[in-house]
């Protein structure tokens, strides 16, 4: 009866490894078939969506068409995720089928009892033929499996640096085009000597045309001069110079939105009981630590 068992034991042990092996041998081979076909296709560059992209850039208006690609880029990334997330399972799945495999050949070989005595009989070849060719059926089947297991890490590290290279055109571009844009922007400023110079040049000019009126024009009334003073002051306060916006200035950080304070020695540290390095106070309406 024990030998009965051992041997439906034995039986039932290398129908698990059959099948594990079958199994493990079936996920590396689909394995090896994704990455060659992943280096033949590229999951970026997708010629369907790429012409219907041309023919929005002709036709903008098409919502209909727009609609098309958003639907189809989101099958490409529904299945750029799908195919890693079966790279990922399937190199799990092959481990758990060699580790069940190498678990049945272990239980195989110590169910089987040693002969004490060892006879030389023709069919010590033969057994020993069929133990070469189990090794070696072993060693093939652990030499496609590491292969599966090799070609499923670099079908993930393909994909993310197709992905990655991708994405790394596109703020290449997105860099070059602000650079353009900041280069445009930087040849229309005018330069603050011109700007200062043009300001002196206006207040010069306003200042002989006033008095080239005033020349030809006799003085009526006070009100007159008053009105002319008003005038000119207001001609004078169009624009202010470089030094005085940097000095005062009613922007969010600095001149221009920069980021760069021009004042010197400013103080890092306030205290609003003693009114350390505070100019001015209001009270606060009702309770509360905000600023006024």
């Amino acid at each position: 009866m024990e030998n009965n068992k051992r041997k439906i034991n034995i039986q039932v042990w290398k129908k698990i490894a059959l099948v594990a092996g079958s199994f493990s041998l079936i996920i590396c081979l689909l394995i090896i078939a994704n990455y060659i076909q992943l280096k033949r296709t590229d999951p970026v560059n997708i010629k369907t969506i790429n012409l219907l992209v041309e023919k929005l850039s002709q036709n903008p208006e098409d919502n209909e068409l727009r609609e098309d690609i958003r639907a189809l880029d989101l099958l490409a990334r529904k299945a750029y995720f799908t195919s890693q997330w079966q790279i990922r399972t399937g190199g799990y799945m092959v481990l758990i089928g060699l580790a069940i495999v190498i678990i049945a050949f272990q239980i195989i070989s110590s169910a089987k009892g040693i002969k004490p005595e060892i006879s030389p009989d023709p069919e010590e070849d033969f057994l020993t033929t069929q133990l070469l060719t189990r090794k070696w059926v072993s060693v093939g089947g652990i030499l496609i499996v590491i292969t599966a297991i090799i070609f499923a890490f670099l079908t993930h590290n393909e994909l993310g640096n197709t992905f990655a290279q991708a994405a790394g055109i596109q703020k290449d571009s997105l860099n070059n085009a602000v650079e353009e844009i900041v280069e445009t922007e930087n040849n229309e400023i005018i330069p603050e000597e011109e700007i200062e110079s043009s300001i002196i040049d206006t207040v010069v000019l306003s200042e002989e045309s006033t008095l080239a009126i005033e020349e030809s024009i006799p003085e009526s009334s006070d009100s007159a001069n008053v009105e002319k003073s008003e005038k000119d002051e207001k001609i004078l306060s169009e624009y202010p110079t470089y030094k005085e916006i940097t000095q005062n200035f009613p922007t969010f950080r600095g001149p221009g939105g920069n980021g760069i304070a021009y004042h010197k020695n400013i103080p890092t540290s306030w205290d609003g009981k003693s009114g350390k390095n505070i100019l001015w106070k209001l009270t606060v309406p009702l309770p509360g630590y905000n600023s006024p």
